[in-house]
């Protein structure tokens, strides 16, 4: 059996995010101070389709941004820890380029600069029915 690196799903989403911290700093759109990243329901609840959100720092008491990842995406048994990782990087550009910015020309840019395809249709077909919305 394989030896644990992080105790938990939100420990090593934060890792994934810290390591991804120095690309985003290259695309001159830096990660921000306060981040903080979470597994839990977006904000349409269990029966949504979103798969991930990122909340903007004016949401929140401490002015983080805030990155929710689905729970339920776990026990999808064709989900890769890689599209975990993508989901999360769509999250990380909107808190980068700010929520403001939708996935416009800079979200396009700096979501291509860290790696992502910016394909959608990989990810449903993955995890059944949670969908990009």
């Amino acid at each position: 059996m394989e030896a644990r690196l992080h105790e938990t799903r939100e420990a090593w989403l934060t890792d994934v995010a810290h390591r991804m911290a120095p690309i985003s700093q290259q695309l001159a759109a830096p990660l921000p101070a306060r981040l903080r990243i979470a597994i839990g329901f977006t904000s349409g609840g269990q029966r949504s389709k979103r798969i991930g959100e990122c909340w903007d720092n004016q949401c929140s008491e401490d002015h983080s941004f805030e990155i929710f990842i689905r729970p339920d995406l776990g026990e999808s048994r064709d989900l890769m820890p890689m599209q975990v990782v993508e989901i999360l990087g769509h999250e990380l550009v909107h808190a980068a380029v700010g929520i403001a910015a939708g996935h416009g020309r800079e979200f396009r840019r700096v979501a291509k600069g860290i790696g992502l395809t910016l394909n959608k249709s990989s990810l449903p077909r993955a995890i059944g029915s949670h969908e990009q919305p």
